[in-house]
Order: C-alpha cells, then sequence, then structure tokens
C-alpha cells in the first residue's frame, strides 16, 4: 500500500557527471596581509577583484617561466 507503481515513480534525470572545478580566489589571505600591515585600512569588493586577478596574472607568468626554463633544462 505504501508503494508507488512504477509508471508514477520518477527516474531522476540529473546525473553528477564530475568533480566540480574549485575557483582559486585570494580574497582571505589579501585580507589577512592587509590587516597585518595596516590594522586600520579596509578594501572595497572591487579592489579586492583586482588584487586577485593580478595575483592570477602573476601566478600564471611565474608558471609559463618556470615551464620554459624546465623545457630548456630537458633539451640540455
Amino acid at each position: 500500500m505504501g508503494v508507488a507503481p512504477a509508471a508514477v515513480q520518477k527516474e531522476s534525470t540529473h546525473k553528477h557527471t564530475g568533480k566540480k572545478t574549485r575557483d582559486e580566489v585570494f580574497s582571505l589571505y589579501l585580507y589577512r596581509v592587509l590587516k597585518s600591515m595596516h590594522p586600520n585600512l579596509g578594501m572595497s569588493k572591487k579592489a579586492m577583484s583586482v588584487m586577485n586577478s593580478f595575483i592570477h596574472d602573476f601566478f600564471g607568468r611565474i608558471v609559463s617561466e618556470a615551464s620554459k626554463v624546465n623545457t630548456n633544462e630537458a633539451n640540455l
């Protein structure tokens, strides 16, 4: 009596196909450094976004240079 007929039961169409990619955000670390250097200052969301983009760009440049150095050493 508690079981619904098979025609009435619906199958779940949502299937989890993989891991969710995680965006790296450095705002917490930027905030900690800011407060350790200047405890009375703050930063707007826009400024935090600009700094986050700056750090992503900087790390991207470091990675590309490290890749070039690694490729050059492998060719020796």
